[in-house]
């Protein structure tokens, strides 16, 4: 489904593209503990489809009322739904991808890179407060590109450390 047909619902103010960020998704494996390599592979997943996530501003002040949403929407629109950017449960996951990344990185004296994993990691708690809630959606969208600009920092480290 494409995001122009999330505009279809009533619900959907504004749908906006991501694309801001280019990186390589050949991940750097092998500095990462060889027998968590599921895991870390995941993580990557998990920041990497996060940078490729869309904005998707939708009217409600709730969750309650997003699920009543999500309960009504069609798989497909489902699908495209949830690939939200501004969906704490989704910035929150890559928080804790970039947990598993710390705990599984070879090497331990690399503090430029446990700095970017912890730049990460410590936007949890503006995704999980119930301030999250209150802000107005360009806030949000302000805060999840901060959030993706972190992300990036960590893939473009990887790449240029080789």
């Amino acid at each position: 489904m494409s995001l122009s047909e999330l505009l279809e619902l009533p619900e959907i103010v504004e749908v906006v593209p991501s694309g801001e960020f280019e990186f390589s998704r050949e991940y750097a494996l092998d500095k990462f503990d060889f027998t968590r390599q599921e895991i870390v592979l995941t993580a990557f997943e998990s920041m990497a489809n996060y940078l490729d996530a869309p904005y998707i501003i939708d009217i409600f002040k709730s969750h309650e009322d997003r699920r009543k949403l999500r309960d009504r929407l069609s798989s497909r629109h489902l699908e495209a739904y949830e690939n939200n950017a501004l969906k704490s449960g989704r910035a929150n996951a890559v928080c804790l991808s970039a947990e598993i990344l710390a705990r599984t990185y070879l090497n331990s004296e690399d503090k430029s890179f446990f700095d970017l994993l912890n730049n990460v990691k410590s936007f949890r708690e503006s995704f999980s407060s119930s301030a999250y809630d209150l802000l107005r959606p360009d806030e949000k969208v302000t805060l999840a590109f901060s959030l993706k600009e972190r992300i990036h920092e960590v893939f473009r480290y990887l790449e240029e450390s080789g």
